[in-house]
């Protein structure tokens, strides 16, 4: 169905594209549906714009300062940078489709460069309460091997920075070269963590408390019915104990990894070290890091600095 403001053509060209991107997989029809109301969303404010029904011609006389004001208006309806930079993205791919199948082409959507995402700080558990943090985890249940299993997954996140994903992933033969562990992480990549006495010894005990109920599997953590642990599991158990422990929204089992990194480089490990461990393929995605324990430094300062506190 055609929408408003747009020709029939127009629009039996925006579904033979979506059946073009379904097509060629490697997106879901969720996404597919999404890109296709942005290009529904910037007929319908082009129409308005230029007062005039849209026909495919029309598609090859939008102007950079056209893109920009559909930009300008977008911002202004609330759509954050990363739902803008999606907007612009399906836009760009109807364009370019167009531009291959129909031999419409407009040359100025290319130069339009999507909106800056910041990405937040990670914000990690402060070290005076992460002791109290791992307490709560051995004590929240009333079976002993349940609490020794949350306790292990826990302590490979933040005693070694695994994603959720690849503790859970281990299996009960988990590869170990002498005092490393070995993870696959994003992409297969594999890479060699330290493991610490401590988190050796919460994986024992777990294996020693667990060793009847986790004989007849391969996976090395298991949820209580016996089938490979969920990572919802987990996800509920951090939540419920940061409740119990005070601590802000922001702490998720992703916080335990961050906290893995900023503890590591407040206590001066070398950021390049600090890569390598959480398997960075680029050192600015460990720079980030770096913000994190300044900021955490300016917050400390700002608080408990004498002579600042003296001359106000």
């Amino acid at each position: 169905m055609a929408q408003p403001g747009t020709s029939f053509l127009l629009a039996e060209m925006i579904e033979a594209w979506r059946s073009y991107l379904l097509s060629i997989g490697g997106n879901s029809e969720n996404t597919v549906d999404s890109y296709r109301r942005d290009v529904e969303r910037f007929l319908r404010f082009s129409k308005d714009h230029t007062a005039k029904s849209l026909t495919p011609s029309d598609m090859k006389n939008f102007s950079i300062t056209h893109f920009r004001s559909w930009l300008a208006y977008e911002r202004s309806q609330g759509l954050r940078p990363q739902s803008l930079a999606r907007s612009l993205s399906g836009l760009k791919n109807f364009f370019s489709w167009l531009e291959k199948n129909f031999n419409i082409e407009n040359s100025s959507i290319s130069l339009i460069k999507p909106p800056k995402i910041t990405k937040p700080l990670p914000r990690p558990i402060s070290q005076d309460k992460i002791e109290e943090f791992l307490k709560s985890v051995t004590q929240h249940t009333s079976k002993p091997w349940v609490n020794a299993r949350n306790l292990a997954v826990i302590m490979l996140m933040y005693g070694c920075g695994l994603r959720i994903s690849e503790a859970l992933s281990l299996k009960k033969n988990f590869s170990v070269l002498d005092e490393f562990l070995i993870a696959s992480g994003k992409g297969g990549k594999e890479r060699q963590i330290p493991i610490l006495p401590l988190v050796r010894e919460t994986i024992d005990d777990y294996l020693k408390k667990s060793r009847e109920i986790i004989s007849k599997t391969d996976s090395l953590f298991i949820g209580e019915n016996g089938g490979k642990l969920s990572p919802r599991i987990i996800q509920n158990l951090v939540a419920q104990v940061r409740l119990e422990v005070g601590l802000p929204e922001s702490v998720t089992p992703h916080a335990l990894r961050h906290s893995f990194a900023s503890h590591l480089l407040e206590n001066g490990a070398n950021l390049r070290i600090i890569q390598k461990l959480l398997g960075h393929s680029s050192l600015s995605s460990t720079q980030i890091y770096t913000a994190v324990t300044t900021k955490t430094l300016l917050e400390t300062y700002n608080k408990a600095h004498r002579p600042r506190k003296l001359m106000t």
